[in-house]
């Protein structure tokens, strides 16, 4: 497989620039970090309000907490820290082995190779350009027949067939993995 001609391949396969893979690696400890602590101000308040202790963040202390939260968001959803979690191995596996079309499947290692797994954004995308193909073969199928004033003939019929197949089990697999909520065993 040539990652190099990507002519072939529903999305091209980018790697992750380690500046990004840094940007990930620290946002995820400051987002734990932060996502406690703001815990811990909440509690407070609540406390505060039931007649214990003080409040800790008042007034501007807590405008600029908002902000500091809002800012480090901001910066893991445009570097794509959410949308970057890898698929497990056992739900890739089971995938590639139930398509039956090659340009699925090498695409699909091509981007696990470059980045050693691929995640349920690059699946979609991957999807969504193999439904624009299965449309266009569709489209180009029925002008063929209107022509032939007959079927299509078996060998242009099986890539659209394998293809809408491909849909298919994707289809089914995306949704079973967002509905399990990446807990695939």
């Amino acid at each position: 497989m040539n990652i190099q001609h990507t002519d072939n391949f529903y999305i091209k396969p980018e790697m992750q620039s380690e500046s990004s893979k840094k940007v990930d690696k620290y946002l995820k400890y400051i987002l734990i970090s932060y996502v406690a602590a703001t815990l811990f101000i909440c509690l407070d308040h609540a406390f505060f309000h039931l007649g214990i202790g003080k409040l800790i963040l008042v007034g501007p202390a807590f405008i600029l907490w908002a902000m500091v939260a809002l800012l480090i968001y901001l910066i893991a959803y445009f570097n794509g820290t959410f949308s970057r979690r890898h698929l497990p191995e056992k739900f890739v596996f089971d995938l590639i082995s139930a398509l039956k079309s090659k340009k699925v499947k090498e695409n699909i290692l091509a981007i696990i190779k470059l980045n050693n797994g691929i995640s349920l954004r690059d699946l979609r995308l991957i999807y969504r350009k193999m439904e624009i193909e299965l449309s266009e073969y569709y489209r180009n199928g029925y002008k063929e027949m209107l022509n032939l004033n007959d079927q299509l003939p078996a060998e242009k019929q099986k890539p659209i067939t394998d293809l809408q197949h491909d849909v298919n089990n994707m289809k089914e697999f995306i949704v079973y993995i967002q509905r399990s909520a990446g807990r695939y065993k």
